[in-house]
């Protein structure tokens, strides 16, 4: 028992010395809003989103380089799609409201020479899964 204790309490010594300073991680918490640009006979007027909740994930590689994870869970509603018909416009479908799921995987470039230490240069893909749609008419589709 004692032995095992010693072989856990020297890994978790080991891991905090080795990882510590290289992984970052914490959550994100905020909203967002943005207007809806349509050409052509029909219109929108945007969107916002209630309150967006993610995970972030931060490992230094290198004095210049990390790699950057995010993950995002939020709710969308956006409003007013309309078509015109002359000088009148008709609702299309109402409110949309939808639920989705974005995983950002990112490579980080610090442009000092000190990780996290003033500007740098994020670039990656992003995938977005939208799990729920409904219609204000109430219908759903998945």
């Amino acid at each position: 028992m004692k032995k095992t204790s010693f072989i856990i309490i020297l890994m978790t010594i080991f891991i905090n010395t080795t990882f510590s300073q290289k992984l970052k991680y914490g959550l994100y918490l905020g909203m967002n809003a943005y207007d809806i640009e349509i050409e052509g006979p029909y219109a929108a007027s945007g969107g916002h989103s209630y309150i967006n909740f993610g995970l972030f994930g931060d490992y230094q590689l290198s004095n210049r380089f990390g790699v950057k994870a995010n993950v995002f869970l939020n709710k969308t509603r956006e409003t007013n799609y309309d078509r015109y018909a002359g000088a009148y416009t008709s609702d299309l479908f109402g409110d949309v409201k939808y639920s989705s799921i974005q995983l950002q995987g990112l490579l980080k470039y610090d442009v000092r020479r000190d990780y996290n230490k003033g500007f740098y240069l994020l670039g990656g893909a992003r995938l977005t899964n939208i799990s729920k749609v409904t219609f204000e008419e109430n219908r759903e589709f998945e």
